[in-house]
């Protein structure tokens, strides 16, 4: 992971999107390709087909940073409408934030569904993970960003121990300060004061260059890219205590450790980097304290600016690399949990295996037990624990209706729940699997698997609806007497046309008093894909070459094409012999065509 992911993330803002693979059971190289373009990794025409073999399996998460991306108008044949029927979305309606992409992008490594991941991040950036500027009005960039498609989808972004270890290291400001120290101050009634001491450290710094100007890139830290103001590097650190803590102080005790560094070329912020503005020249550190809510948690946040400006004029500044502070509080309960982990769903009648996570919050471990509980107040597992150990496994069985099933895990002190943090698992009876290739014929025979986790035979209703742009094209019913396990049916379809790109066919499905409704998109023909390799620099009387690849994943034959007379084409490049008086800046657009898109 380079150190300057930070500027990496930034660029973001002049991109269409990028695409991160979901669903557990995929192949993870399409999210390699998403996490080799992040760190400039070179990708083939290879690679793509390796990754579109994998996106016909899975169902992906489009995450866009333009503005107004998201303006979904249902009944307009767009591409956020096509996009919307068997995807999931997160864009601006209007404004868009790096910022905001910036908390979605850590949040993706914890293994979370969507829904949480969207949730964790608009939290975090109200909650001082983002300041407020010209261009990052949080309150509206907040009521931009809308997730579009399922929340319920888990990422698995198939990334190995080593790359979630540097995404960690790059992502602390945006989880928890796990600094321990906890003493005892007094009783206070029939509870007890702590105070939780904690720790905020730098233990790596350097200076990089990035373009034309320089930044202070500080280990655990990102860079503060508040409009007009110095890019300096900043830290947000978050302290979780259950909803009903009290909070009574908090102080700075030490902040030390200094190292000064010289930087002249550190720039503003001015929707990007500019030649620095020095309001005033001398500038203290800061440590600002806040309290945030979420509906399980009370969230205690450090926002640390460790860098002290010397002399801006002069590019002089002092970077502090430790700071300790604590905070006082009186624990209604002695123990938080912290994280729970279960899968998002299970056929019905399996064994459901939870971890649960605990966080002590007293200063000596307490003796309580975790417990389980289902919507109705049902009491479906229970073991005894004590707050000094972190990790509990609970295992129970998954009803025998399908549908959203609501848990709650409970720590239980004194006979009383002291928290409790809610979960869902979504249970299934039957599992429609379409088989359809990536691209399908003008005559396509689809095969769907209706998969079935009853132990009895049971009777299918099902309607069926294939739609174009214009509508419905074709729709008919059938039923089918599904037994456990795999129960096949075939559906064929004529007169699918090239020209028309896609299709959507929908499923409705009646059984065992449920109603389901499912969307599958076929595809006549894909989009061309053309890969570039140049030098964004060269000297007059040199040759410009931009190589390319392009591939098509029907087979078609493409047509290649530059907008720009300069270039003649070779095999597989574009080429323009530079002459002594050809210098400036040039803008030019490589097309691949298969005669239907561009």
């Amino acid at each position: 992971m380079t150190d300057d992911l930070d500027n990496k993330i930034d660029d973001f803002q002049n991109n269409e999107l990028f695409i991160l693979e979901t669903d557990g059971e995929a192949d993870p190289l399409y999210a390699r390709a998403k996490y080799n373009t992040l760190f400039d990794e070179k990708i083939t025409p290879a690679h793509l087909k390796d990754w579109q073999l994998t996106f016909e399996q899975t169902n992906p998460l489009f995450i866009f940073d333009s503005p107004y991306a998201g303006a979904y108008l249902p009944k307009e044949d767009t591409f956020v409408s096509r996009l919307v029927r068997d995807s999931t979305i997160i864009a601006p309606a209007s404004f868009n934030s790096p910022d905001f992409i910036k908390s979605i992008l850590c949040q993706l490594a914890d293994d979370k569904t969507i829904g949480e991941v969207f949730k964790d991040a608009r939290n975090f950036h109200y909650n001082g993970g983002s300041k407020s500027s010209s261009d990052n009005y949080i309150g509206l960039v907040l009521q931009s960003y809308s997730l579009f498609g399922n929340p319920r989808q888990k990422l698995d972004m198939g990334w190995t121990k080593e790359d979630k270890e540097k995404i960690k290291k790059y992502c602390k400001n945006h989880l928890e300060n796990l600094a321990d120290g906890i003493e005892f101050l007094e009783q206070v009634g029939n509870y007890s004061k702590f105070r939780k001491h904690l720790v905020f450290e730098i233990p790596q710094y350097n200076v990089i260059n990035v373009g034309n100007y320089s930044l202070i890139n500080a280990s655990n830290t990102f860079q503060n890219l508040e409009f007009g103001e110095l890019v300096l590097p900043i830290a947000i650190r978050t302290t979780h205590f259950p909803i009903n803590t009290l909070i009574t102080n908090f102080s700075l005790e030490y902040v030390g450790e200094s190292a000064d560094l010289t930087v002249e070329n550190i720039p503003s912020y001015e929707s990007g980097f500019a030649e620095r503005t020095c309001y005033y020249d001398e500038v203290d550190y800061n440590v600002e304290f806040s309290n945030a809510y979420t509906e399980d948690s009370q969230d205690f946040i450090a926002g640390i600016s460790p860098v002290e400006v010397v002399n801006c004029t002069e590019g002089r500044f002092r970077l502090y690399r430790k700071f300790n502070y604590s905070v006082d509080y009186i624990a209604l309960s002695p123990a938080l949990i912290k994280e729970i982990s279960a899968p998002l769903s299970k056929p019905i009648n399996e064994i459901i295996n939870v971890n649960i996570e605990l966080m002590q919050l007293t200063d000596k471990p307490v003796n309580g037990s975790v417990a389980i509980f289902d919507q109705n107040n049902n009491k479906l597992w229970e073991t005894e624990a004590i707050t000094d150990r972190v990790s509990y496994t609970a295992s129970f069985y998954a009803p025998q209706n399908e549908g959203l099933q609501k848990y709650s895990a409970e720590f239980i002190y004194d006979g009383q729940t002291a928290h409790y943090k809610e979960f869902y698992v979504y249970t299934a009876i039957l599992e429609p699997v379409v088989n359809a290739p990536a691209t399908v014929n003008s005559n396509q025979a689809i095969s769907v698997n209706f998969h079935s986790y009853y132990s009895q035979n049971f009777e299918l209703k099902a309607s069926y609806f294939l739609t174009d742009s214009e509508g419905i094209m074709e729709e008919g019913s059938f039923s089918k007497t599904i037994g456990t396990g795999e129960n096949y049916y075939q559906l064929s379809f004529t007169g699918l046309e090239k020209e028309e790109q896609s299709y959507s066919l929908i499923l409705e499905l009646n059984y065992l008093n449920q109603k389901r409704t499912i969307t599958y998109l076929l595809n006549t023909n894909n989009v061309p894909i053309i890969l570039t390799d140049y030098k964004n620099d060269y000297d007059e009387n040199e040759l410009v070459e931009i190589k390319f690849n392009a591939l098509d994943y029907d087979n078609d034959q493409l047509e290649i094409s530059i907008d720009n007379p300069k270039f003649s084409k070779q095999v597989d490049s574009y080429v323009w012999q530079t002459g002594y008086e050809d210098e400036g800046s040039y803008s030019v657009t490589l097309s691949a065509s298969d005669g239907y898109l561009t």
